[in-house]
């Protein structure tokens, strides 16, 4: 069995995240979305759309500290 990414959130420079399906994902036989509120598109969906659905499958406090730590990103 092959797994196909279908990509992981990313952060700029200002603490935005974003998230866009990988086009090899897309095209793949059966692609499904991660989320109702994200649904598969080829453009990315932003800040408004993706913090607070990545934020729900987090850890609380001192949990997300460590995993924002050990990747580099914000907590927030």
């Amino acid at each position: 069995m092959v797994v196909k990414r279908r990509r992981h959130p990313r952060q700029d420079e200002g603490g935005a995240l974003s998230y866009a399906y990988a086009a090899d994902y897309l095209a793949g036989r059966e692609p499904r979305a991660i989320s109702f509120s994200m649904p598969l598109q080829g453009a990315a969906f932003t800040d408004r759309v993706v913090r607070p659905f990545f934020s729900g499958l987090l850890p609380h406090e001192a949990a997300r500290q460590r995993l924002a730590g050990a990747l580099s990103i914000s907590a927030s």
